[in-house]
């Protein structure tokens, strides 16, 4: 692809923001803006290093001029996530907590999933009052399956602060062996989300399964989209390369 395409330009300018390099990062912006000053790449990215940057009303105001805030929300609880899995609690808090503020009010159901994501990390880190206090503001969305999800955490919480029970929740780092179906369904979602795919995208997910679970992950993972058969011929375990040291051997 082109280097001189807005898309592509835009994909090397959050490469650069990400890795910290805002001099690199300014640079390619500045050459898309050249080829389209209106684009809405432009202004999504911007939207997100302005939320780095924690510049709340930057990122209110183009966020603002976005027909889509799907791809920043994704991006805020992807970041934030990052920053929860080094145990770096408060900035992963602090990440959606900018977030709430720059989301336009009329963005309910974003605004519960933030929420949601937000009560859950005060949850992770052991915060159980602003957890809740956090949730039941979730609670306003009319999305079903989000309030569901809300309330089950809820009880939850609930459960741990009246019992003083340790609260149990799936390990937020990646690659923590799945144990039970509870698990799972808490996961469920969060599969769902990181595979949603924008129209005229194309892409193919590689599922593993962990060699020590006994769980049956396939239920879990059919999406509709993209369809997957699977062919017993191709179907490995995840063994953490043991077949080939079995093979060498």
């Amino acid at each position: 692809m082109s280097p001189y395409n807005v898309g592509r330009l835009c994909s090397i300018a959050e490469a650069h923001m990400n890795s910290n390099n805002q001099k690199k990062y300014e640079d390619s912006i500045a050459r898309a803006r050249r080829i389209s000053p209106d684009s809405k790449a432009i202004k999504e990215l911007e939207a997100k290093n302005a939320l780095r940057a924690n510049q709340t009303e930057k990122a209110r105001d183009l966020m603002n001029q976005l027909p889509s805030l799907k791809n920043v929300v994704r991006f805020t609880n992807n970041r934030a996530v990052a920053l929860i899995q080094c145990d770096r609690f408060q900035e992963g808090i602090e990440a959606y907590k900018q977030a709430l503020v720059a989301l336009p009010s009329n963005k309910v159901e974003l605004r519960c999933i933030v929420l949601y994501n937000l009560g859950l990390a005060y949850a992770r880190a052991d915060n159980l009052e602003e957890a809740l206090a956090t949730l039941k503001q979730a609670l306003i969305s009319q999305d079903k399956q989000r309030r569901t999800r809300v309330k089950s955490l809820m009880k939850k919480v609930l459960h741990a602060k009246k019992s003083g029970e340790p609260l149990l929740l799936p390990n937020a780092k990646s690659g923590h062996p799945l144990t039970s179906q509870e698990q799972l369904g808490d996961l469920d979602q969060d599969i769902v989300y990181a595979m949603s795919l924008d129209p005229g995208e194309s892409c193919c997910f590689r599922i593993f399964f962990h060699y020590q679970s006994e769980v049956p992950l396939e239920p879990y993972l059919n999406l509709k989209r993209p369809k997957f058969i699977l062919r017993e011929s191709i179907k490995k375990e995840y063994a953490l390369g043991l077949e080939k040291l079995m093979k060498a051997g």
